[in-house]
């Protein structure tokens, strides 16, 4: 079946908007996202402010998944719950990386093994240890460690799926007009992210206002 859940339009779990109007421009076209990167509904979400890298010849995207290390011991990983209300965009199974210079450079990719809710934080753990410092960023990538590309679009709803679902369908959103996006209510955005969406021709504009 199809199944694309919004659990709160333009919210962050359904809590607080991430932006301060609704004005969003948005691709008329759906684009369809692997399933099994997308947490079940009773274990996480693709929360609305996600970036997306998106392919306009086959009308599909993969989730840009990031998160700032709040620190790390060994091979668990502790990241924050953003705003207090997010849960875990990141899935058993995905592959992740320390932040790099670009998006097409390959580095390390480490597999999540398990992701545990503990003390008011997401802990991750990898089949093998990053060398990572508090503040870092990690990202999603795949199995070689090569990123999946220039983040090129953004969600605008968050996105997550029953049990059974077998395909998933989200839209792609590439401007806000005449508002902002609260960055403390979405999830990490680097620079060289917000650099890749200008390039692509995305309009966006970022407020540090809780």
């Amino acid at each position: 079946m199809l199944n694309n859940i919004t659990k709160g339009h333009k919210t962050y779990g359904g809590a607080r908007p991430i932006t301060s109007g609704i004005n969003w421009a948005l691709l008329p076209v759906g684009y369809s996202v692997d399933p099994s990167v997308v947490p079940d509904i009773d274990k996480g979400h693709l929360p609305a402010g996600m970036l997306l890298v998106r392919n306009d010849v086959n009308h599909s995207a993969v989730p840009f998944k990031t998160a700032k290390v709040v620190s790390q011991s060994g091979t668990k990983i502790t990241i924050p719950l953003v705003d207090g209300f997010c849960l875990s965009p990141f899935v058993v199974g995905d592959y992740i990386m320390k932040l790099g210079a670009d998006f097409t450079t390959a580095g390390t990719g480490v597999k999540i093994t398990a992701i545990d809710e503990v003390s008011g934080a997401t802990q991750i753990t990898t089949a093998t240890s990053l060398t990572l410092s508090a503040d870092d960023v990690i990202i999603n990538c795949d199995s070689a460690g090569k990123p999946f590309g220039d983040p090129n679009a953004m969600l605008y709803t968050d996105v997550a799926k029953d049990n059974d679902s077998i395909a998933i369908n989200v839209t792609a959103a590439i401007g806000l007009l005449d508002s902002v996006i609260f960055e403390n209510r979405i999830p990490v955005i680097p620079d060289l992210a917000k650099a890749s969406l200008l390039k692509a021709g995305c309009n966006f504009t970022f407020s540090n206002s809780k």
